[in-house]
Parts: C-alpha cells; structure tokens; sequence
C-alpha cells in the first residue's frame, strides 16, 4: 500500500487501512472502493491523507505502532476525562482511579514491549474535529515507546503513560474559542493559554489518583532544556524525565497532525525541526531516543532523490532509517526499479532530500 494526499484521491482507489471517524466509529473498511461521496467524507474529516492499494505496491506493509482498538481506547478515554474535567469546573469528584488508567495504558505497554523491532513506521491518520484527544493518546503511545527505549522500569512507563495521556487536560479549562484560533493570540490571550498546565496539574492533584510525579511531568510539558519554557523556566535535568520525555512526544506529534492553522507534516520535516532544538527546547537523550522510534520516511510514502528520480518507500532499515529501501516510482505506471541506498554502494552518495504529494 501507499500513501496518499486527500487532495489526489480519486474514484475507485482502493483504501489500504480501515479510517475511524470523529465518533471513534469505523467510517471506511480497509478495501473499499472510494466512491466521490466517500472522497468527499474523507475531506470533511479532516485527514490529510490515506493509504491506498494498488498494483504498484501491493507487497509494501504498513503496521500502526499499537493496534487501532488500542489508540481508539486511549482517545475515548482522553474524551471522558476532559469532558469530566469541563463539567466539574469548581470542584468534582475523584474521575478515576489507577486501575482505570493502567486499563488503557498496559495493553499499549505490553504491545511495544513485545515488538521485536519498536519503530513507528506508519503516517497517523487523525479525524480532525478530534485532534486533542488522539494527540493525547498518540503522546502516551510516543512517550511510553521513547521511555522503553531509556530502559525504564515497567511501574515507571505506566506513570510515564498516565501523564502523557493526560498532559493538556488543563485545557479544558481554556475558552474554545481561544483554543482553537487560527490566527495569532494577544500576549493576555496567550498567557492564559500558558496558564492550562498550572490548571491541569491542580485538577490532577485534587482530583485524580496519579502519582505526585506523574502530575508534575504533565504539569512541565512545556519546559524548555534551557530554561526559556514554562510554568516555573527550569533547566535541564530539574525537568522530571516524564516532562521532558512529553514535550518531546508533545512537539513531534503535533507537528504531524494537521492543525487550524497549518497542514500536517512529514515525519522527516518533523524530526529535523525536534533535532534542531535538541539541547536547546529538548533534552538530547530524549531526542535521540525518538529518533530510533520515528522512521522519518515510512514505508508508502513518496519521496524524492537529490538525483531526482521520485521513489516510494519500500523497508526501512532499523540502524540507519535516513536510507530506506525504495521503488523508484514510474509517473506512467511502468515498473521501476529498486534503489537500496542502505546496501547498495552504488548508491551511497545519494540522499533523499524531501517527501512528495504526487
């Protein structure tokens, strides 16, 4: 399968992955034949793109990091504690307890802990009327697969997982309007977004049953490694590992997803913008671990050589990722061929300089 830009769907494609709606409900089967209504369904979604089947890369596979009913069951999950914490402006009762959260947090553990390879190689499709929250569950998927990679204890990540799935619950606190603007806020506007994770972590705190250290991790989501960030501006390892381990899972996943004001990006446009804060916004080790978790090329996608031939990627290569194998793509439709530039030495001055919307 490959993957492709809503904008060049066209009528009869075959999808290539089931796509859930703005309900968490099955929208469109895997298989199916789009019709221009379902095109058009898919546009009023939001999705920036989906995965297709075709003649051309019917042997290229594309796995989710965890499974769908996994990432759904987190997304619910963010849904019913934000629409608690609305309703409960002024004090509520306790929302959960740790049982409820390990119910959604220890399958996601045990299915990344079981990967022979841990590697998120598929592009995420998010309905947009449903961002936050699939950005939340996606952040706890990221985090915990970046604390494995730090060789943290299991009572660890399952603290790990509670703060980041719960990271912006402070922003249900925000006026929507404010939220969701496109355009750029006032300096009092913004100050009172900064003030959600102040908000977030009080409800935590007086609500919920995380952990102190769980609490104060989401709370410092937004701390920058130098210091320049916020709640509190601290440095360094004074950031909690949970903290700087989500602002990371945070800025990657955003940058991702498609958003008021901008398109989704790549994941190789992503990454090097995480890199090029490493030490600066993000602790380096950190960045370094999500590296390894993030294939920037994922296979399906279309990219383009500094040579210029268009290619799809076929297989990504665990200890070097930037050099996937790839199938030279044929705008005619005839066969190209194979472009390994992790094996083949013909190839090792040759380098992919950006992904495509063909």
């Amino acid at each position: 399968m490959r993957y492709e830009a809503v904008k060049n769907l066209r009528k009869g494609m075959l999808l290539g992955r089931d796509l859930y709606d703005d309900k968490y409900k099955l929208f469109l089967r895997e298989g199916a034949k789009l019709s221009n209504g379902q095109i058009e369904g898919i546009r009023r979604q939001g999705f920036a793109g989906v995965y297709i089947l075709d003649v051309y890369s019917n042997d290229i596979v594309v796995d989710p990091i965890v499974a769908d009913t996994e990432y759904i069951a987190a997304a619910r999950a963010v849904t019913e504690y934000t629409n608690k914490a609305m309703a409960s402006v002024g004090g509520a009762d306790a929302l959960s307890t740790e049982g409820d959260y390990r119910k959604v947090i220890e399958p996601v553990l045990e299915t990344l802990r079981g990967k022979q390879v841990l590697l998120m190689e598929n592009i995420d499709m998010k309905p947009f009327a449903r961002y936050e929250f699939c950005h939340a569950a996606m952040v706890m998927i990221l985090s915990i697969a970046i604390g494995v990679k730090l060789k943290m204890a299991d009572g660890q990540l399952i603290d790990l997982g509670s703060a980041a799935l719960l990271h912006d619950i402070g922003t249900a606190f925000l006026p929507e309007d404010i939220l969701n603007r496109p355009g750029r806020l006032t300096d009092e506007e913004f100050d009172l977004v900064k003030g959600h994770v102040r908000k977030g972590y009080d409800y935590m705190v007086n609500n919920l049953s995380l952990s102190e250290a769980a609490s104060a991790g989401a709370m410092q989501h937004h701390e920058n490694y130098d210091g320049t960030g916020y709640p509190d501006g601290l440095r360094r390892k004074n950031i909690s590992l949970y903290g700087r381990i989500i602002a990371v899972a945070d800025v990657y996943d955003a940058l991702v997803s498609k958003r008021a004001f901008r398109a989704a990006m790549y994941p190789m446009q992503a990454v090097e913008i995480v890199q090029q804060q490493s030490d600066r916004k993000f602790d380096p080790d950190v960045v370094k671990a999500l590296e390894s978790v993030v294939a920037p090329f994922p296979p399906g996608t279309t990219v383009r050589l500094k040579t210029g031939e268009a290619c799809i990627v076929k297989k990504n290569y665990a200890d070097d990722l930037w050099r996937p194998q790839l199938w030279q793509y044929d705008e005619r439709g005839k066969s190209g061929q194979i472009i390994d530039l992790h094996q083949d030495k013909a190839y090792e001055n040759t380098r992919i300089i950006k992904m495509l919307d063909i």
